[in-house]
């Protein structure tokens, strides 16, 4: 019914594109006649020179037959990469179109048909885990990507999500943790970046594996290499071990990489060097092994000999190999009786069973040189670690007690219910236990134990002692220190504002029942080594930061102010009455002249 051909003019106005689909003629003509000619065009009962149907493309091509060559846009199709940004499409196809000269508009249909839409991504097929962790990791994290971070993590998750959308990638932070490693490169602790930021020398590469192969052990630190070889990797990317690390596994070693160290050997470890050289040395120091493992720390060779059963830690950072030891069936079935004796009812200390064994087991000691109760302890530890329970210096029968010094202490005083301290030192010396000092084992007991006076503990139950009686107590010193400054424990005798308990009230238990109440009023300790003394004195936040030196000064430069004190004699019935010194004597700072001095008019000053 027109003077003009409809496709033609709509092909004008398109400036000349050489591909119709339906929907570009539908916009212009509307759906009802786009349709008829649609129909007509597919009957192929319109004879046009100017342009023709195709039923693969559902689009009027107009006759350019160079640019709608099929195989033209099949080897491009083969030569597009299987993952095509968005942003880049565009120029794609532009570049694509120009070089091989065929229709844009085809090879966008192409282009469509055979690559889904993936978030930013047109991709031939569905991306892999592996690729958009690569992919998020070159583009997201230049300086590398940290795994074990929880923050880190959910920041990569998101950048998965907003680059290929929301249903691809989701994962656990062990999984993509898991798979950053794979397709990244070791840079630092845990952390990767993605291999094409990582660039090292190949001769730096050959002096590295060259360092590996000359080395004369089968086992090889990372360390070791990278402290080795520090002035030849200096400027370079290598920068510590774990890139070094990370290095090797991306260019190449034909030896098997390991955690932590290369093996030289099949099926050897570190384990295994670290007790062939520990066989060598019979016995040695750490010193030794430092030597003989360069870069390697006390954590390293804590974590090899706990590996390594033939490996006996003497102490003081010594250590023995088993191979060294003399040790019969008789003394293993003399020494497990003994044990199984001494520990049938509670632990026992080192100390106590090495003066036992120095004249029970004595060619067992001499044959195998044991001069002290460590050496022996860590003997015993490798003879009988699966019969007993060894937790240096204590050796038990019971899996279930604890073997700290405290809890070994008051399982000796499960029978008493008041001890004198006298006594307690007595045991533990009997048993080899060490304490820093008789205030000090006086504290290790408590609460379980009370100081009810000079000489006695009691236990915690019997006191009646509760709560209730512990603030009292505390709330009642407080308040003298906030009406004083300070108190000593000394001075506390009025004994009439505390509630009836089971005992006697004294100063001794007043002192207890305060180190029950933590920090909630500060103290300073007098210096003494008679556990018979009274040590505290509390105070105020004026003084809270001050040692017993420092608040003593403190106190009587006070005093000398308002002139309380003319002489040292003075001055030391002053503290006396205050309950700051011990004996009726001065401490030696004071009764030297560093802080005060009698002029030569016989007065009193302060330096």
């Amino acid at each position: 019914n027109n003077e003009y051909d409809l496709l033609a003019v709509i092909h004008a106005l398109r400036v000349g594109d050489n591909i119709l689909s339906k929907k570009e003629v539908l916009d212009i003509i509307g759906e009802k006649y786009a349709n008829i000619l649609w129909l007509v065009l597919s009957k192929d009962l319109l004879n046009c020179k100017l342009y023709s149907y195709s039923k693969e493309y559902d689009a009027v091509l107009f006759n350019e037959d160079s640019k709608n060559s099929s195989e033209k846009l099949s080897l491009i199709l083969n030569k597009l990469p299987g993952m095509i940004l968005d942003e880049e499409l565009n120029n794609l196809v532009d570049k694509y179109s120009q070089e091989y000269g065929v229709s844009r508009g085809l090879l966008s249909i192409d282009i469509e048909r055979y690559y889904s839409k993936f978030g930013q991504f047109y991709c031939r097929y569905s991306p892999t885990v592996v690729f958009m962790c690569g992919y998020i990791l070159k583009h997201k994290y230049p300086s590398g990507y940290k795994t074990g971070d929880i923050e880190e993590y959910k920041r990569f998750q998101k950048y998965i999500t907003e680059t290929f959308g929301d249903k691809k990638g989701t994962m656990t932070a062990r999984a993509l943790d898991t798979k950053v490693a794979e397709v990244g490169v070791l840079c630092d602790r845990g952390k990767y970046i993605h291999p094409d930021y990582l660039h090292v020398d190949k001769w730096i590469m050959d002096e590295i594996n060259s360092y590996i192969e000359k080395n004369e052990k089968a086992v090889v630190t990372y360390s070791e290499i990278f402290d080795g070889l520090q002035i030849i990797l200096m400027g370079s990317q290598i920068t510590n071990k774990y890139v070094l690390q990370g290095a090797l596994k991306h260019y190449g070693c034909k030896y098997k990489l390991a955690k932590d160290y290369i093996t030289k050997e099949i099926g050897k470890s570190l384990t295994d060097e670290f007790e062939d050289f520990a066989r060598g040395c019979g016995e040695f120091h750490k010193m030794d092994f430092f030597a003989a493992f360069p870069s390697m720390t006390d954590a390293n060779l804590g974590m090899l000999v706990g590996r390594c059963s033939n490996v006996i830690n003497i102490d003081d950072g010594y250590y023995i190999h088993s191979s060294t030891l003399s040790i019969t069936d008789k003394d293993y079935n003399d020494i497990r009786d003994y044990l199984d004796s001494i520990c049938s009812n509670s632990p026992v200390n080192s100390r106590y069973v090495f003066d036992e064994f120095s004249y029970k087991f004595i060619d067992f000691m001499t044959k195998n040189d044991i001069a002290n109760h460590k050496k022996l302890f860590g003997i015993l530890n490798y003879m009988f670690n699966s019969e007993f329970v060894f937790s240096r210096p204590y050796i038990s029968k019971d899996g279930n007690l604890s073997l700290t010094n405290r809890d070994v202490i008051l399982h000796y005083l499960d029978e008493y219910d008041t001890i004198t301290i006298e006594d307690i030192m007595v045991m533990c010396q009997e048993r080899g236990i060490r304490y820093l000092s008789s205030g000090h084992l006086i504290k290790q007991v408590s609460p379980s134990f009370i100081r009810i006076n000079e000489t006695t503990l009691m236990r915690y139950e019997l006191t009646g002692i509760n709560d209730e009686v512990i603030l009292e107590v505390a709330n009642y010193v407080k308040e003298r220190v906030e009406a004083n400054a300070y108190c000593s424990v000394v001075t506390i005798s009025d004994f009439l504002w505390f509630q009836n308990i089971s005992v006697e009230w004294t100063p001794y238990l007043v002192e207890s029942i305060m180190y029950l109440t933590g920090d909630m009023v500060g103290r300073i300790n007098i210096p003494t080594s008679n556990w018979a003394n009274l040590t505290n004195i509390y105070v105020g936040e004026e003084y809270a930061e001050d040692d017993y030196v420092a608040f003593i000064l403190k106190i009587l430069d006070d005093a000398l102010k308002k002139e309380l004190f003319s002489s040292k004699i003075e001055m030391r019935e002053f503290l006396l009455e205050r309950g700051l010194i011990f004996n009726n004597t001065l401490p030696n700072f004071l009764e030297s002249a560093e802080y005060y001095y009698m002029n030569e008019e016989g007065i009193l000053k302060r330096r």
